[in-house]
């Protein structure tokens, strides 16, 4: 279906440059032509495409002025051949290939027909009279509404989506340039007209610098505008501390500055091997790029590896990255390298689904994005370190008591609200003070070490594991009654009593007491839960011989 579309792109750009040729070589409608002035506007109208403005696949300049000189002085015929010669020339030396041929027949579709309906006002050719002025404001309107009806049939039937995130906008700019444009061609056609080509070869010179200043400034906006976007975000982005919410918060910044079709942020895992996906957006409905991937895989890997931003205009053409997974949805990409200390950790990557849609100006852009990014990141890992250290026991690296207190408070209010029991389960490991003094307290680090792994291993994800103290851990179990607790803790008892405890001293068998209160049952508050989860640890089962579990009961 899409090849067949594109064909009839090609009919159709075929069918409008048949007309103007056919047109041409049958009425004479060049023999009037002085050939060094056709020549001359031809030349000026190439000059003038080397200052273009883009917006995606809409490509805007003021080289309408050739056309609309030419339409004066020597009628539809000539300015036809010329704005369609021309553009084919113009789009050969940009290396558009096949596209060229799309090209000169929107040209040739456009400016024939506007030049043909305004015939049908005009009687006679009269560059010098100033009513002519209306007639040649209608020529520009004609060809720019056709211009613009083709484009949009042209670039929708090439799957195209990216021309409409700047239709609006390049519309605006086309009609703000027609202020320059047509005094300009009816300038150079005057002096054409009455001077000659000396004059006319002056003129034209004013002509490019206000048309090197049109392209400045649209450029000059550009970059204005979205570097005060990078300014206003980068002051978000490193007000920021938390790891996921400063990635998202990038990628958020990004869409304010150049639209995408997907966006991520890849960092190195810790051994350095892989890279993971940590945040992404997704525009299209597609969701199925690599989440986990080597450090030397794919656009993402050779950023990452060489430290150094990569622009591609169309991943499938690439002998380095056609094989790709990211090239299975999206065409043209820019990957941007998260460089710390002269190394790279990272890298931001920004793709669509269109080809040739980002320049080496939004590149730049992103680079100098991508260096704030660089610090905010490490800022948040930093931050998440020194968090996580001011909640973590250093020893077991589960959560020590004084986070414990304050998550405990809230699990408790939560479950409150949700009418839901909590169980919470106090263990102490048996006779601990006896593996310190007879093998010393680094192998007791390692015994307490494995003990809070296989608690760990033996609870659900969002049960809370930690250090009360000593040899003392605590399990809060949310939305389990003290009956379910109890088969959670004889798990633990049997995992840490029936495995020995492989350490540099040898095997070291160990035991383990439990004590379990739950909420709103026995135990009204946080307090109470750890209170009485304690009292049925010593006087349940400390005194009851140890390597047991007891549930308080009132």
């Amino acid at each position: 279906m899409m090849e067949r579309k594109t064909s009839f792109n090609y009919l159709i750009s075929t069918i409008g440059i048949g007309i103007v040729a056919v047109d041409a070589v049958v009425s004479n409608g060049l023999i009037d032509v002085d050939p060094w002035g056709f020549l001359f506007f031809a030349a000026f109208f190439l000059l003038m495409e080397q200052f273009p403005i883009y917006f995606g696949d809409i490509k805007l300049s003021l080289s309408t002025i050739a056309i609309i000189t030419t339409y004066m002085l020597w009628g539809n015929i000539p300015a036809s051949v010329l704005a369609t010669t021309g553009i084919f020339i113009a789009s050969l030396i940009e290396g558009k290939g096949l596209i060229s041929i799309e090209n000169a027949g929107l040209y040739a579709l456009s400016y024939y027909t506007a030049g043909a309906a305004v015939h049908v006002f005009v009687e006679n050719f009269l560059p010098y009279r100033l009513v002519y002025t209306f007639y040649i404001i209608l020529y520009v309107l004609i060809s720019f509404i056709i211009n613009y009806i083709v484009l949009y049939i042209f670039l929708v039937n090439k799957n195209k989506s990216a021309f409409r995130e700047y239709w609006g906008e390049s519309t605006l700019w086309e009609m703000l340039s027609y202020i320059l444009i047509i005094p300009s061609g009816i300038i150079l056609a005057l002096l054409y007209y009455l001077e000659g080509i000396l004059f006319t070869a002056v003129g034209s010179i004013f002509i490019l610098i206000l048309e090197y200043i049109f392209s400045l400034l649209r450029k000059l906006i550009y970059i204005n505008r979205k570097y005060t976007a990078l300014y206003e975000m980068a002051t978000l982005i490193n007000s920021n501390l938390e790891l996921k919410e400063t990635c998202e918060m990038v990628l958020n910044t990004i869409s304010n500055v150049i639209r995408y079709s997907f966006a991520g942020i890849y960092l190195k895992s810790s051994d350095g091997v892989e890279v993971e996906l940590v945040a992404s957006v997704f525009n299209d409905g597609f969701e199925e790029v690599k989440v986990i991937r080597s450090c030397d895989e794919g656009i993402v890997g050779k950023c990452i590896t060489l430290g150094t931003a990569e622009l591609c205009q169309d991943l499938r053409l690439s002998g380095d990255f056609k094989t790709d997974d990211i090239a299975r949805f999206y065409k043209c990409c820019i990957a941007l390298p998260l460089n710390y200390n002269d190394e790279s950790f990272g890298c931001i990557i920004i793709c669509h689904r269109d080809e040739r849609v980002y320049t080496q100006d939004d590149m730049n852009i992103l680079t100098a994005l991508a260096k704030q990014t660089s610090i905010a990141i490490q800022n948040a890992r930093k931050f998440e370190e020194i968090s996580i250290q001011a909640i973590t026991d250093s020893l077991t690296t589960v959560y020590n008591k004084g986070f414990l207190n304050i998550i405990l408070s809230n699990i408790v209010k939560s479950c409150e609200v949700e009418k839901r029991p909590i169980s919470l389960i106090m263990f102490d490991v048996d006779h601990f003070k006896r593996v310190n003094d007879t093998y010393g307290h680094l192998v007791g680090d390692e015994a307490l070490k494995e003990v809070a792994r296989r608690i760990k291993d033996n609870v659900r994800e969002n049960d809370v594991v930690a250090r009360f103290g000593g040899e003392e851990f605590v399990v809060v179990l949310p939305g389990l009654k003290s009956s379910d607790a109890f088969l959670v803790a004889e798990r633990i008892r049997n995992a840490i009593s029936s495995v020995p405890i492989s350490t540099q001293a040898g095997d070291i068998y160990l035991t383990i007491s439990g004590g379990i209160a739950e909420f709103p049952f026995t135990a009204e508050s946080p307090e109470k839960l750890i209170q009485y989860a304690d009292r049925a640890l010593y006087v349940g089962s400390k005194m009851g011989g140890r390597d047991r579990v007891t549930v308080y009961e009132i």
